[in-house]
């Protein structure tokens, strides 16, 4: 997969966190400081272009695509929540200062 046209045409790096690990008893929700070090780790050791970073999630990883959205713009170029509720009792348009879909 890595060294196909399609590869070599679009690159990309996919990190994909989990709440939790999977049969741990801990079922907290996101940590932005955590998700925004692993942004910040990912971008110093693949050099990667801060302008093209998009955070995106479904259920509980919307929540911390929002959490990304509202407290590490400076980090992120752009945000797609999916299948998730608004936080903060406001719609995806508390975010008109970065590209949502």
């Amino acid at each position: 997969v890595w060294n196909t046209p399609l590869a070599r045409t679009f690159e990309a790096i996919v990190i994909a966190p989990h709440v939790y690990p999977i049969g741990s008893s801990d079922n907290r929700l996101w940590d932005r400081e955590e998700l925004r070090e692993l942004i910040i780790e990912a971008t110093l050791a693949f050099r990667v272009d801060p302008d093209r970073i998009v955070v995106t999630g479904l259920s509980s990883g919307s929540i911390a695509t929002q959490e990304l959205l509202r407290y590490s713009k400076d980090l992120v170029a752009a945000g797609m929540p999916g299948a998730f509720q608004y936080l903060y009792g406001r719609s995806p348009c508390q975010f008109d200062d970065v590209p949502v879909w």
